[in-house]
């Protein structure tokens, strides 16, 4: 079970995904010392057939979700939710999206995000 933090009055802070190749390590957000990443909203767009994920850390240290796979001119769109679509696990991480399974695809879109301190509830 995963359990979102929701402090009030956080600023939202925006990230560009623009992935050029396979590779398992694509770093969207850096990690923040004393905070984990919510991903508030989200949208991208493959240029083909394509395997993605998020991690928390890099080198697949923790799968946030599983695989989601695309096909051409597939993506995705999650409209801006407050409370969240998913987190990374543990502060001082970074959020990472791995891309497996294209042929050198592309892959375009933004990620918007808020730095949470876990320890406020």
């Amino acid at each position: 079970m995963v359990t979102f933090h929701r402090p009030a009055d956080t600023k939202i802070l925006q990230a560009p995904i623009a992935i050029t190749a396979n590779n398992e390590t694509n770093e969207i957000v850096a990690a923040s010392t004393l905070n984990i990443i919510r991903v508030v909203s989200l949208f991208f767009i493959c240029d083909g057939v394509v395997d993605v994920r998020f991690e928390d850390g890099s080198g697949g240290a923790s799968t946030i979700m599983g695989v989601m796979s695309f096909g051409p001119n597939g993506g995705i769109v999650l409209p801006e939710n407050l409370n969240g679509w998913f987190e990374t696990i543990t502060v001082n991480t970074t959020l990472n999206m791995e891309v497996t399974n294209g042929t050198n695809p592309v892959i375009s879109g933004t990620l918007k995000y808020q730095l949470i301190d876990p320890n406020i509830t």
